[in-house]
């Protein structure tokens, strides 16, 4: 388990969803926001005020991001790996994270 003191919190993170579209259903609807993500079989906490760490997050919709609070979602790891990736190529893409000193090019699939 990640101490809870150690969870990044990042506005740029954050505020790097604004309009943009769901990753999970496409919808942009303005509604977008960083969902954080039950992870806590990774070791990140998930629960009452144990959120993962920002950059573990995936720009979801209103609709969808009530949906990630259901069973079905925390048992499907697949998804939850989808959508993680999803928003962290769309980030390097746009230049919100970046690995120092390194160029990137991302084509993924989705």
């Amino acid at each position: 388990m990640i101490p809870k003191g150690h969870r990044l919190v990042s506005p740029a993170l954050r505020k790097a969803a604004a309009g943009e579209s769901c990753v999970l259903c496409g919808i942009q609807d303005g509604t977008i926001v960083l969902c954080h993500l039950p992870l806590n079989a990774w070791g990140f906490g998930s629960g009452k005020a144990l959120k993962c760490p920002d950059w573990l997050g995936a720009h979801l919709c209103h609709r969808c991001h009530s949906d990630v609070d259901s069973e079905k979602f925390r048992r499907d790891a697949e998804l939850r790996g989808k959508v993680l990736a999803a928003t962290l190529a769309r980030l390097f893409d746009n230049g919100t994270l970046q690995i120092k000193g390194e160029k990137h090019d991302l084509d993924l699939p989705f």
